[in-house]
């Protein structure tokens, strides 16, 4: 058996910084958004002008937004594993595997970064 045949063979392995860091960071958005949702209005203001045009303060339900920041990381979660896991059959991940977690994981918490920044504007 060739080794390109038994890499695609076998199942990619459980451990890895994608798969506990992603987590945490799934779980530390569904946590925010949990402990945030007691402390903030029914409405959460979207929108800022920062120098532009200004046609007034843009609102959305709190419960939406935080839902979809949680769902936002989930699913990157859910495609970059998939993704990494598609790569790492073909044979084309090898030796970038650590770079392509890193650059996930980078989505992931800048992702979750601005789910904080969002809820600590709207705090105020």
């Amino acid at each position: 058996m060739t080794e390109t045949a038994t890499q695609s063979s076998r199942t990619p392995p459980s451990r890895g910084p994608l798969n506990a860091g992603g987590a945490l960071v799934a779980v530390s958005s569904i946590a925010t958004s949990v402990l945030a949702s007691g402390a903030l209005p029914g409405r959460m203001r979207v929108h800022w002008s920062f120098g532009g045009p200004y046609y007034g303060p843009e609102f959305a339900p709190t419960l939406v937004v935080l839902a979809a920041f949680s769902l936002l990381i989930a699913g990157f979660y859910v495609g970059g594993r998939w993704l990494g896991t598609r790569l790492e059959r073909t044979g084309e991940l090898g030796a970038v595997r650590p770079l392509y977690d890193g650059c996930v994981l980078f989505v992931l918490v800048g992702t979750l970064c601005m789910q904080v920044v969002v809820v600590w504007a709207n705090l105020g």
